[in-house]
């Protein structure tokens, strides 16, 4: 049991805060860039994987070869500020 009784919103109270948010320039900025990075790793992993099988025809090699490209991914962000 809690110490301290939890109010509960209303569905009045749910649809203001989410108006609020629909509002809010620099917050739908959040969703729409996460968004648009996640579809671009989806289809670069996907297209890695077509890569691999048609073109290098090492399709058993594939785990080994996205680990590779996202940890050198990782490493290298820091350096995008510099290449401007």
């Amino acid at each position: 049991m809690p110490l301290v009784k939890i109010e509960r919103l209303s569905l009045e109270q749910y649809r203001q805060d989410f108006r609020f948010i629909l509002r809010s320039g620099p917050y739908l900025r959040i969703p729409v860039g996460f968004t648009g990075n996640l579809s671009g790793t989806t289809v670069d992993s996907a297209m890695s994987f077509f890569f691999c099988k048609h073109v290098l025809l090492a399709e058993a090699v594939f785990g080994l070869a996205l680990s590779i490209m996202m940890i050198e991914s990782a490493l290298c962000l820091p350096l995008w500020p510099l290449m401007q």
